[in-house]
């Protein structure tokens, strides 16, 4: 009988020495896991950082070209006005003078 209760009892302290360590176990397993996740939530944050600036640079860089296009355009526009004021420059003036004379 007491070889009976010393079996239950070596049972009953292995049966606790497998609880604690698969419970130690599965706390390293969470831990790691909760690692594996921060890692990669910043990991993703870091790649979608990453992507918006080569956005903002694409869109920047279009957006300059494009301003840049429209700013030539337009001095090329002003050349073409002052030319053409530059030739009928005393017509223009005549024309002026008569209308103020009215």
């Amino acid at each position: 009988m007491e070889e009976l209760i010393q079996q239950i009892l070596s049972l009953d302290k292995k049966t606790k020495e497998f609880t604690n360590r698969a419970e130690r176990e599965l706390e390293e397993s969470k831990a790691e896991i909760q690692n594996m996740l921060n890692n990669f939530e910043l990991k993703s944050h870091e790649e979608a950082k990453k992507r918006a600036i080569e956005m903002y640079e694409k869109v920047y860089s279009e957006a300059m070209a494009k301003v840049e296009s429209i700013s030539e355009e337009n001095q090329k526009r002003l050349k073409d006005v002052e030319s053409i004021y530059r030739e009928n420059k005393e017509e223009l003036i005549t024309k002026a003078i008569k209308l103020l004379e009215l």
